[in-house]
């Protein structure tokens, strides 16, 4: 799927399918994971409300490569 990433979350294995587009920042956690910011088509009135936080069994180093990947494929 084309500027989609597939990511596993950490606290349950649930992998999930999220658009490039959506994703606000990526940072790297201390166990060397990431922790991506992304920005949900979800909302409720409230700005604020419609970010989410991921964090990602994937290490920052795949995540950043899966991001390229995707964004390559344009």
């Amino acid at each position: 799927m084309k500027r989609f990433i597939e990511i596993t979350v950490d606290y349950d294995g649930m992998k999930m399918l999220i658009p490039i587009s959506g994703i606000k920042t990526v940072t790297k956690r201390a166990d060397g994971t990431a922790l991506i910011e992304f920005e949900s088509i979800c909302s409720t009135d409230k700005p604020k409300d419609r970010i989410s936080l991921i964090d990602t069994e994937e290490s920052y180093e795949e995540v950043l490569e899966k991001l390229n990947k995707a964004g390559a494929e344009e």
